[in-house]
């Protein structure tokens, strides 16, 4: 049976993969946006890079420039894969809105025998 800490692991996992990607040019800091379904204990840090979680109330009251925003939809299961879609967004300082850059699914699947998620692949999208 899958416990408390899969649903925890495989949204820090996703999120981890997606931080990962990141170049070292771009942004310290990382905002992503709370979420009822998100777990209360998500990282504060992911590869150096420091986490902030807000809501989309903060979000649109925060100076995006050097930032990046990520928001992190509910779980999907399809095709006995579980996919958690990471969307990401970059600021515009003259108009003051965030804009999507596309996204990316991780897709896992559970091993049974080790009773965790194990990555599968990632699909990106967008621009």
């Amino acid at each position: 049976m899958v416990n408390d800490n899969s649903t925890v692991n495989i949204y820090v996992k996703a999120l981890t993969l997606s931080i990962s990607e990141l170049l070292s040019v771009n942004s310290d800091t990382i905002i992503v946006q709370k979420e009822d379904f998100l777990p209360d204990n998500l990282p504060e840090v992911i590869n150096k890079h420091s986490i902030k979680y807000l809501s989309e109330k903060e979000i649109e009251d925060y100076d995006g420039n050097k930032v990046t925003l990520k928001k992190i939809f509910p779980i999907q299961v399809e095709n006995e894969l579980v996919i958690i879609r990471i969307s990401d967004f970059g600021y515009s300082p003259k108009s003051k809105l965030w804009i999507s850059v596309g996204g990316s699914f991780f897709k896992f699947k559970y091993d049974c025998k080790e009773q965790q998620f194990t990555f599968f692949e990632k699909t990106d999208y967008g621009i």
